[in-house]
C-alpha cells in the first residue's frame, strides 16, 4: 500500500517534469546557452533525478529526449553542483538532494497540477 503511494508520488512528479519540458521545447530552440556551462534544461534534470532519485546519461536521454552529449554534460553539471554523486561505472548514480533541500524543484512539485486531460 505505501508502496502504491510512493510510486504514484514518482508517477505525479515525472508528470510534472515532463510538463515543465514541454513548456520550455514550446518556444523553438534556443541554443544561445551552448558554450555558456549554463543549459535551460538543468532545472529541468535536477527536478527529474531528484524525484526518480537515481541518474544517468541513458535515464536523461530517454526523459528529456536529448543527445548523449548534453545528457553526459548535464550529468556533469549535476555532479559538480553536488546534486548526485560521483560515476561507479556503469551503475546509475545515486542523488545527494532532496526535493525538500532544492526550493525550486520543491516549488515545481508543490505548484503542480496534474493536467485535466490526465489518465488516472
Amino acid at each position: 500500500m505505501e508502496q502504491d503511494k510512493q510510486l504514484q508520488k514518482i508517477q505525479e512528479t515525472l508528470e510534472l517534469i515532463l510538463a515543465e519540458l514541454r513548456k520550455v521545447n514550446s518556444g523553438g530552440a534556443d541554443l544561445a546557452w551552448m558554450g555558456t556551462g549554463e543549459d535551460p534544461l538543468y532545472e529541468t534534470a535536477k527536478a527529474l533525478v531528484i524525484a526518480a532519485g537515481k541518474a544517468s546519461a541513458s535515464f536523461m536521454q530517454r526523459r528529456l529526449r536529448v543527445g548523449y552529449a548534453r545528457a553526459a554534460r548535464l550529468i556533469d553539471l549535476l555532479e559538480e553542483d553536488g546534486v548526485i554523486e560521483p560515476g561507479d561505472g556503469a551503475k546509475p548514480r545515486k542523488v545527494l538532494t532532496k526535493a525538500k533541500d532544492s526550493p525550486k524543484v520543491s516549488d515545481i512539485i508543490k505548484n503542480y497540477k496534474k493536467p485535466e486531460n490526465a489518465h488516472e
